[in-house]
């Protein structure tokens, strides 16, 4: 069961990234898929850390598959959310969207291009 969850998991997400017309809405899809699959986990899973494990394995593996270009769209989206994208949002919901991309972006190969500051 495990091996199959994390397949799914692995070939949902490489269908989508993959597809170069996904470009646009590709951080909206990788956080709802997250959120998705988080919840899921933090459900009937929640005691079992093989498949969380196995979770976290499944989106490293697929967000990769395209080199930089997840760290790319996700370093667009969160500048254009500094830059007023996120107007009617409160400062929390603009703090926990910008915990949500950086919680994926640690995923990324790509997230090397960009130095730490902390």
């Amino acid at each position: 069961m495990l091996s199959n969850a994390t397949d799914r998991v692995q070939s949902t997400g490489s269908a989508y990234l993959t597809d170069t017309a996904n470009d646009e809405t590709m951080v909206q899809f990788l956080l709802d898929f997250k959120s998705r699959v988080d919840r899921l986990v933090a459900g009937p899973f929640i005691r079992d850390s093989d498949f969380a494990q196995a979770g976290r394995v499944a989106f490293e593996t697929f967000v990769n598959k395209r080199q930089n270009k997840p760290a790319e769209m996700f370093a667009k989206y969160l500048d254009g959310k500094m830059r007023g994208g996120a107007r009617g949002l409160t400062d929390d919901e603009l703090e926990r969207t910008f915990d949500e991309v950086l919680a994926i972006f640690r995923y990324t190969q790509g997230s090397s291009l960009f130095p730490r500051t902390d």
